[in-house]
């Protein structure tokens, strides 16, 4: 009964209190399933379902822009454990597909003169420089931000705000968050819960960008 009351007292209020009937049947489930006598669920630092989501505020050629990291945990030898920066995302990392035109196309007969073109094509529609790609490509955005930092082009200026997102626990998803207010329910405290299966959890991976193992 005590750990059921200690892992309720985690919650943070305003969730509980928007709850509908459904929601709080759910929350009653996840904590039971977490305080089961015969396997009592524990969270572990070196666990690898378990996410860090790091909302930056950067600056990009001297603009302020919002950038957010995922972080995992990765094992380096031994006991020993640190941070990894797992995918990256932002709304100017963000390469749209375009559909080609008959201006930004590179001509089939281009490799007769040595793609000669290529240049002032890619430079004079830079804005559109996706039209080039193949119609299949996938864009790496990790990739793009540690080249941008690697060439002192971004800077991450500070970390706003950090959501964790818990997936090791059987059957469910929860996310942790700090909250700051007057009153006794403050600090990291459960703002979301959902119930998923191992199905569920490759997809919620995904939607943040994360490869599913």
């Amino acid at each position: 009964m005590g750990r059921t009351r200690y892992i309720l007292s985690l919650f943070d209020r305003d969730f509980i209190q928007k709850t509908t009937d459904k929601e709080k049947q759910l929350i009653k489930e996840f904590v039971n399933s977490a305080c089961d006598s015969k396997t009592p669920l524990y969270l572990r630092f070196e666990d690898k379902d378990w996410f860090a989501e790091a909302k930056c505020r950067v600056k990009l050629n001297g603009k302020i822009e919002d950038l957010t990291l995922l972080l995992q945990i990765e094992q380096i030898e031994g006991k020993h454990y640190k941070w990894v920066i797992a995918a990256a995302y932002a709304n100017f990392l963000s390469l749209k597909p375009e559909k080609p035109d008959l201006k930004t196309i590179i001509s089939p007969v281009d490799h007769e003169v040595n793609f000669m073109k290529l240049g002032d094509l890619t430079s004079m529609y830079r804005n559109s420089v996706v039209k080039f790609a193949k119609k299949d490509f996938e864009e790496n955005t990790l990739s793009t931000v540690l080249w941008l930092i690697k060439q002192d082009i971004l800077q991450i200026d500070y970390v706003e705000k950090i959501k964790y997102h818990f997936l090791q626990i059987p059957n469910y998803i929860f996310t942790v968050e700090h909250f700051e207010r007057a009153g006794s329910n403050v600090g990291w405290l459960i703002s979301a819960v959902q119930a998923a299966d191992s199905k569920q959890k490759m997809e919620y991976r995904r939607k943040l960008g994360l490869k599913n193992p």
